[in-house]
Formats: structure tokens, C-alpha cells, sequence
């Protein structure tokens, strides 16, 4: 389910969560560039198309949580589109003690219109499954219960400026 690699330092790690369709292999060269940067990584690999996102947040978390509790630093977060979703639900259950930041690329937070447009084609359900239903803009229990973790996730980051590089800074050297 998870490829790990551990740089020198276990300081800081970074989660790797990938969209839905999509596999670990899309956050390869981002695993590759933060290990290069100090960081330990958990890309995890998840059935985004299977299952809903309170199963998936279930799913990830045995791997999550081991990796959290291996780190000597904070838990940061990089998803892709879902796995956004997917961090944010996961977050509202199981919020490691060290949580850092968590980064958003493309993630539909208001729900996506194309998926309100889709939703009840038989092709749209067979292909993205339970967790393409729960990307429309009407919310639903697994992804309205996230609203604690956004209004923490605004508080954290108001004063920060958007973009990755600032968002996650190098470990410190180990004394």
C-alpha cells in the first residue's frame, strides 16, 4: 500500500497523497526532490476510485500512523486534487500530534460543477466509483465534518504565503 524512503534525518516527513485515478508513481519526482531535500516520505498508493473517503481516511491511517510516530519532527502533507479531500478527512479523525503543514494542488474544497453534471451517469459511477460521487459541490458527512479541520487549517496558515517552497521549510541539520 505505501512506498517509504527516510532521508538521513527523520526531523520532518511528508505525506504524498495522489488523486483520484491516479497513482503514487504521479508524486515520484516531488517524493524524489523532498528526500533530496532532508525530508522522510510516505507516498501512499490508495483505491481512490473504490471506496469513499471515510473508508480511504480509514485505509491510510495504520501506514500514517506508523510513519508519524517514526518522525522526530512534524507531519506535513502534499496532496494532489482528492487527495486533498482525503487529507482533510483524514485530519478531522486522525490528527497527528505533530501536525505541520498541509499543501493543496488543485484540490476541489467547493466541490467540483463537472461532477454535479456527471454524477448520475452509470459510465461516470462505474469509472470513478464511491469517492467521484463525494467530489459534487453538495457535501456530505465525510466531507462537511472536515469544516473543524479547515477552520484550523485557515488559523495555521492565514499569515503564510501560498506556494510549496514556503510552505515546507528544510529540516535542520542534525547536531
Amino acid at each position: 500500500m505505501s512506498e517509504r524512503r527516510q532521508a538521513a534525518s527523520t526531523l520532518d516527513g511528508v505525506v504524498l497523497l495522489h488523486g483520484i485515478s491516479r497513482t503514487a508513481r504521479s508524486f515520484r519526482r516531488m517524493k524524489l526532490a523532498l528526500r533530496a531535500a532532508g525530508f522522510a516520505t510516505l507516498n501512499l498508493d490508495y483505491d481512490s476510485r473504490r471506496k469513499g473517503l471515510d473508508a480511504l481516511a480509514e485505509d491510510i491511517h495504520p501506514s500514517l500512523d506508523q510513519f508519524a510516530r517514526s518522525l522526530d519532527g512534524s507531519v506535513h502533507f502534499v496532496c494532489h486534487s482528492m487527495g486533498g479531500l482525503l487529507a482533510r478527512v483524514y485530519l478531522a479523525r486522525h490528527r497527528p500530534a505533530r501536525l505541520g503543514r498541509v499543501v493543496m494542488l488543485g484540490t476541489p474544497n467547493g466541490g467540483s460543477e463537472i461532477a454535479d453534471r456527471l454524477k448520475n451517469l452509470a459510465a461516470y459511477r462505474a469509472y470513478f466509483g464511491p469517492a467521484g460521487q463525494q467530489l459534487v459541490t453538495r457535501r456530505d458527512a465525510a466531507t462537511s465534518g472536515a469544516a473543524a479541520v479547515d477552520r484550523l487549517l485557515r488559523r495555521h496558515h492565514r499569515r503564510q504565503p501560498l506556494g510549496l517552497s514556503d510552505h515546507l521549510h528544510r529540516p535542520a541539520a542534525a547536531a
